[in-house]
């Protein structure tokens, strides 16, 4: 779903509020919110050029690292450094698989490619990494569970969150997930698909 499609559910909703306390009597309501009337995108700063050229710096066969950036919470989360101090931060490992098939079959590129990664999807994680930062396969656990949804707006039932991205890290105050990243003790966060 697009940006764009999101903002306008917002604004149906919005008008839907409305709607219903104008029904109910209620004075000094706002007027029904016209289509294009809530832009998001814009509201948010993310049509100002330098915000652009950070979302988008990274299109084509490009793999983009971004060690430190504002782009998604602000300044507020981005770790601060003092002159000469020490910080690190394990990334990795990162794989990149380059096939060929001398042009015969472009699908059968794209099916080599999808059996290569449940190889590597069912070797994570991965053993081989030396660091004493990267944790190893039995310093790990593993997550259980079903993620469900409940939103009266768009179901009177719970809905499956398959397809949503949940973030692990470990126990810690609300929120310390994201601004624990210069700690001393190795915070882990990964990200998982349902």
């Amino acid at each position: 779903m697009s940006a764009t499609r999101c903002w306008e559910m917002v604004r149906e909703r919005v008008n839907q509020e409305i709607a219903k306390h104008h029904k109910l009597g209620k004075p000094k309501l706002p007027p029904l919110q016209p289509p294009g009337s809530l832009d998001g995108v814009e509201m948010f700063g993310f049509t100002l050029p330098a915000i652009v050229q950070n979302l988008t710096s990274h299109v084509g066969p490009i793999t983009l690292v971004m060690f430190v950036s504002a782009h998604y919470a602000g300044s507020d989360l981005v770790p601060k450094f003092k002159q000469g101090e020490f910080w690190k931060k394990v990334y990795g490992p990162v794989f990149i698989y380059l096939n060929t098939n001398d042009g015969l079959d472009p699908l059968a590129l794209w099916n080599d490619a999808k059996t290569h990664m449940s190889i590597e999807v069912k070797s994570w994680p991965y053993d081989f990494p030396a660091s004493e930062d990267f944790p190893s396969k039995d310093q790990r656990g593993n997550v259980r569970g079903r993620l469900l949804v409940h939103d009266t707006y768009m179901s009177e039932t719970d809905l499956s969150a398959n397809g949503a991205y949940v973030g692990l890290a470990p126990p810690g105050d609300v929120g310390s997930w994201q601004r624990e990243c210069k700690v001393g003790i190795p915070v882990l966060l990964d990200w998982i698909g349902i």
